[in-house]
């Protein structure tokens, strides 16, 4: 899959019609189960990222062939490496003496360790009770952005100064 690329259309190039051509090449080796990695951003207000994916299931929903899907939400690891989500937050937390954060604090996000995905992705192989199912992978807490930051700043022991944006 590919996020945040330059040109928008690769969302649907890559996302869904990629998805297609796996699903193919599944049902053509008789691949005993498809294990999808989806996103927790599939639904209404998701832009054409979430819209990719969401085709990119249907997709997968409709081929006839043993599926789990697995809706992975923002994920981190130990130190946060990566260009981007989190890793984005953290790396301008470390390097910018002023942060900026949401103030709508009805956009919430629900981290989860890489570790708990993975755990959770073999949970899967060869589960029949996985099979043809649907799981959303996050957290247990949902942060606001200004409460993600002020973590990140916590285990950093690092102060900044947040400035609210509306």
């Amino acid at each position: 899959g590919i996020t945040h690329p330059k040109n928008v259309e690769l969302y649907k190039k890559i996302n869904t019609e990629g998805t297609k051509n796996l699903v193919f090449a599944a049902k053509k080796y008789d691949i005993k189960q498809f294990i999808f990695i989806s996103t927790s951003a599939v639904g209404e207000n998701c832009g054409e990222y979430g819209e990719s994916k969401k085709e990119a299931e249907e997709i997968l929903k409709n081929s006839g062939l043993t599926y789990t899907i697995l809706r992975v939400g923002p994920s981190y690891n130990d130190n946060f490496e990566g260009k981007e989500g989190l890793a984005g937050m953290v790396k301008l937390a470390r390097i910018s003496p002023l942060l900026p954060y949401l103030s709508d604090n009805s956009v919430k996000f629900s981290p989860i360790h890489r570790n708990d995905v993975i755990q959770g992705l073999v949970a899967t192989v060869n589960n029949q009770g996985a099979f043809l199912k649907t799981y959303t992978l996050v957290g247990p807490e949902e942060l606001s952005t200004k409460e993600v930051l002020l973590r990140v700043l916590y285990s950093n022991k690092s102060k900044k100064i947040l400035i609210p944006i509306t």
